[in-house]
């Protein structure tokens, strides 16, 4: 059977199905071959399956696809492309925190309105009704002074304190009284108008009587 007469009966069932398997497993090597060389191989289509398409066609295809890109023009190499500002105003510039700081230092609330800030405003016009009342009053307070030392000069006299008492003349106060009158002119004024032992020097000064008089 299968070409082999001479089979021993012993070793003819292995023998028999040792072939059959060699033939299966050679059947299928053979099956595969003869599918992949039919499925690798080139297909045809119909002539229906395509159209041939004219050359306007295609003209109109190109011209489509190139209105449909835009192009940039490029610059000339070398010549440098200009910032473009932004149109839109409202978007806030940046600030800067250490200008915004120096110029409160030098005018206080100028740094506020200059970082956008309204209550700046109120800072800046505080500061001049402080600058503005500051001024007003030590203008009054210098006219006053003024007065007083024309006064003074009008009124006190450095002899008739003398002739006053005369042991005035080359004591620690006359001295001193002489020094100011020379080298610090207000606190000349300022101590012959408090200090008692220059009250001798006034215009119509009398000495006030002692208080056994004055309970009399």
């Amino acid at each position: 059977m299968f070409g082999e007469p001479h089979i021993r009966p012993a070793l003819g069932r292995q023998t028999l199905t040792l072939r059959l398997v060699h033939r299966a497993v050679f059947a299928g090597i053979l099956w595969g071959i003869l599918g992949v060389a039919f499925a690798t191989g080139v297909s045809r289509a119909s002539d229906i399956d395509y159209r041939t398409n004219s050359v306007g066609e295609i003209l109109l295809a190109q011209r489509a696809i190139a209105d449909s890109v835009v192009e940039t023009p490029t610059p000339p190499q070398g010549t440098a492309i200009p910032a473009v500002a932004p149109d839109d105003e409202s978007v806030p510039v940046a600030k800067s925190p250490g200008r915004a700081f120096l110029l409160n230092l030098i005018v206080p609330g100028a740094g506020h309105i200059y970082a956008g800030n309204k209550r700046g405003w109120v800072h800046l016009g505080l500061e001049g009704a402080t600058w503005m009342t500051y001024l007003y009053y030590h203008d009054r307070g210098k006219t006053k002074e003024d007065e007083f030392e024309a006064y003074a000069d009008e009124k006190w006299d450095y002899e008739r304190w003398l002739a006053a008492d005369p042991a005035n003349a080359g004591s620690d106060a006359d001295l001193l009284i002489r020094d100011f009158a020379t080298n610090n002119r207000q606190q000349y004024y300022e101590d012959i108008g408090k200090l008692r032992v220059y009250r001798s020097g006034w215009e119509g000064y009398t000495d006030p009587p002692d208080d056994a008089q004055t309970r009399r």
